[in-house]
């Protein structure tokens, strides 16, 4: 997930650029579900897999902020799940290369493992629960949040800190 893609793979319309999440469910398989997000366009989509179903494309403006979660559950693929807060990039700025994304994006936090995706959910949860809006968190808070799953510390305990 560490490199950088060439810019010009925006989607624009007439003067907008637009990063572009593609979700999809293939039952017993892969998944790339938007978990939380303001997109200003969601549209259906055609996919790779014929069997796949919830196929959309949601465009985000640049510097949105939104979350996803990639996820393999079935004996095509190695195992994984991953669950990132990511925000869409500015035209012509070079992201990370992330499946499911085009042209890529600024993470904010990524998890490697259910435990780690766990708490960053509840995480998420907590601080929706409160009344505060995901999309309008500063990506610095984001990073102090990353920092405290890295440490294994309980992210909830220190929520109103992030957020104070």
């Amino acid at each position: 997930m560490i490199s950088s893609e060439d810019s010009s793979s925006y989607i624009q319309s007439e003067t907008q650029h637009y990063t572009v999440v593609s979700t999809f469910e293939k039952k017993n398989s892969l998944s790339i579900k938007l978990i939380f997000g303001k997109a200003e366009i969601t549209r259906s989509a055609a996919c790779i897999f014929e069997d796949a179903t919830n196929a959309l494309e949601h465009l985000f403006l640049p510097k949105q902020i939104f979350g996803i979660e990639l996820e393999s559950k079935g004996k095509e693929y190695q195992k994984f799940h991953y669950v990132l807060v990511v925000q869409s990039c500015d035209e012509g700025e070079r992201g990370t290369v992330i499946p499911g994304i085009s042209p890529g994006a600024r993470v904010l936090i990524q998890t490697k493992n259910n435990v780690t995706s766990k708490k960053l959910y509840e995480a998420l949860n907590t601080i929706s629960r409160s009344g505060v809006d995901l999309t309008l968190i500063d990506p610095e808070k984001f990073h102090k949040l990353q920092d405290l799953l890295s440490l294994k510390i309980k992210p909830n305990f220190f929520i109103g800190e992030l957020l104070g």
